[in-house]
C-alpha cells in the first residue's frame, strides 16, 4: 500500500483548513444535499464531503457511512490533494498498486471504485473533497463526471460563504465588546470626575466670598474662570453619560404618555424652560412610547434651541402627529438657523452649528448625536430644515411598540 504523503506545502495548506474553523463541527444539511445529489446522479452507494486534516480525514458530510473520520494515511483523498485541480478516479482499486493492499480495499472490501473532486480554499489549498465511492468497480458518463465536478464547486462556494459568515459575526462580537468597554469606561470615568468638579467649583465659591476683600479684581475673575471651566467640563461629563445612557440605557420598556402632563412636568425640571415661550400641543394626545427616551431627546433639543436662541423673545413650538406605524414629533425654534451645509454635520459627536451659543460659550456637540442614537433605537429616523434667521425646525419619528424590538 502506498500512503499519501503530505505535501510540499502542508503548513500553509493546514493553516487553510483550520481557517474555516470546521471540522468537528455538526452535520448541516447544505452540505449533506450535496452528498445525497452525488449519490443520485452517480447512482453509487457512498458519499462524504471531507475535510484533510493534521492526521485524519474528517467528514463533514457523510452520506451511507456508519463514522465520520478515518486515518489519513489510508485515505484516497490524501492522494487527490496532490493535484489540486484535477479529479482523481480509480474505476478498480484492487487493480491500483496504490490502493489494492489498503485495509479498506483488500479486507473491508468496502471501495472498489473511488471518485473525488478537489475542494480548494479561496488561495488556492486543497482542504478536502468531495468523492464518491462503492464497493464494485465502476465507469462514469461524461455528464456524471461534470456533475460532480460542478457539485465539488457549490461545496466550495457554501464553504467559503459558511467562513465569511463566521468571520463576520466575530467581527461583530468583538467590535460589541470593545464598544461596551469603551461605553463602561466612558459611564465610570465621567461618574467618577462629577464629584471633583463639583468640589472645585464649590471652593471656588468659598474662596470668594471669604477672602472677596483681598483677591481683588484680578482674583476674582481668575475664580470665575475656574468656574466657567469647571461647568464646561461638567457639561461634558453630562453629556458622555447621556450618550451611554443612550447606548445602553434604554430597555423595552413602554407606557402610556399624556403628551400635555408630559411636556408640562418637562419644563417644570428644565431651568432652561424659563427663557423661553413654549407653544405646546393644547389637545390631549396619548401615546405609547418610552417615556425615558423622549424625556432625553426633548430635553436635548429645547436645551439647544435655548442655549443658541439670538431673539429677544425665544418662542419654541412643538408638534405632535402620528400614522399607522410611527409618532411624528417636531420643534421648531426662532433662533439664528443653521447653515444647510452643517445639517449632516450638527448629528456628529463634538460637531455644533456655531462656534459659542448666547452665552460666548463653545458647546460641546454631544446633545444631538444623543438625540440621533436615541431616536435610531426607537426605529425612527430624524432630520432637520432651517431658514438663516429665522427659525430651525427637528423633525423626528418614533415607532409605535406594536412591532418595535430595542436591541
Amino acid at each position: 500500500m502506498q500512503a499519501p504523503s503530505y505535501t510540499l506545502q502542508e503548513d500553509l495548506r493546514q493553516q487553510a483548513v483550520d481557517s474555516y474553523h470546521i471540522v468537528d463541527t455538526e452535520p448541516e444539511e447544505q452540505f449533506d444535499n450535496i452528498t445525497e445529489l452525488a449519490i443520485q446522479i452517480c447512482g453509487v452507494q457512498h458519499a462524504l464531503l471531507t475535510i484533510l486534516d493534521k492526521n485524519r480525514n474528517w467528514y463533514k458530510s457523510n452520506n451511507n457511512v456508519p463514522f465520520t473520520e478515518a486515518p489519513r494515511s489510508l485515505s484516497f483523498c490524501g492522494h487527490l490533494i496532490h493535484n489540486p485541480h484535477d479529479i482523481m478516479i480509480v474505476e478498480d482499486a484492487r487493480k491500483d498498486i496504490r490502493f489494492h493492499d489498503n485495509p479498506i480495499v483488500a479486507e473491508l472490501k468496502s471501495v472498489v471504485f473511488y471518485l473525488g473532486v478537489p475542494i480548494l480554499s479561496e488561495d488556492g489549498f486543497a482542504i478536502g473533497t468531495l468523492c464518491i465511492f462503492d464497493d464494485n468497480p465502476r465507469q462514469l458518463s461524461g455528464s456524471q463526471i461534470a456533475s460532480m465536478k460542478l457539485l465539488g464547486k457549490q461545496a466550495e462556494y457554501l464553504l467559503n460563504h459558511r467562513k465569511h459568515k463566521l468571520n463576520q459575526s466575530n467581527i461583530h462580537k468583538k467590535l460589541e465588546r470593545t464598544n461596551d468597554m469603551l461605553s463602561e469606561f466612558a459611564a465610570v470615568a465621567s461618574h467618577d470626575l462629577k464629584l471633583p468638579i463639583a468640589s472645585i467649583i464649590t471652593t471656588a465659591d468659598i474662596i470668594k466670598t471669604k477672602y472677596k476683600t483681598k483677591l481683588g479684581k484680578d482674583g476674582q475673575d481668575r475664580l470665575n474662570l475656574i468656574k466657567d471651566c469647571s461647568f464646561t467640563i461638567n457639561e461634558y461629563i453630562t453629556g458622555m453619560l447621556d450618550m451611554y445612557t443612550s447606548e445602553h440605557g434604554i430597555q423595552n420598556s413602554f407606557e402610556t404618555i399624556n403628551i400635555k402632563a408630559f411636556f408640562d412636568n418637562l419644563l417644570k425640571i428644565n431651568l432652561t424652560s424659563q427663557k423661553c415661550q413654549f407653544w405646546l400641543p393644547t389637545e390631549t394626545h396619548v401615546i405609547n412610547s418610552n417615556k425615558i427616551a423622549l424625556t432625553q431627546i426633548f430635553t436635548n433639543l429645547f436645551s439647544n434651541a435655548v442655549k443658541y436662541n439670538d431673539k429677544d423673545n425665544c418662542i419654541i413650538s412643538v408638534n405632535v402627529t402620528e400614522n399607522k406605524s410611527h409618532y411624528k414629533f417636531t420643534v421648531t425654534d426662532n433662533g439664528p438657523g443653521i447653515e444647510k451645509s452643517n445639517y449632516k454635520e450638527i448629528f456628529k459627536l463634538f460637531k455644533t452649528a456655531s462656534e459659542t451659543d448666547n452665552r460666548g460659550k463653545k458647546g460641546n456637540g454631544i446633545g444631538l448625536s444623543v438625540v440621533k442614537e436615541l431616536v435610531k433605537k426607537l426605529n425612527g429616523e430624524i432630520s432637520v430644515s432651517s431658514e438663516l434667521g429665522k427659525f430651525t425646525t427637528f423633525t423626528f419619528t418614533v415607532e409605535k411598540p406594536t412591532t418595535l424590538t430595542i436591541n
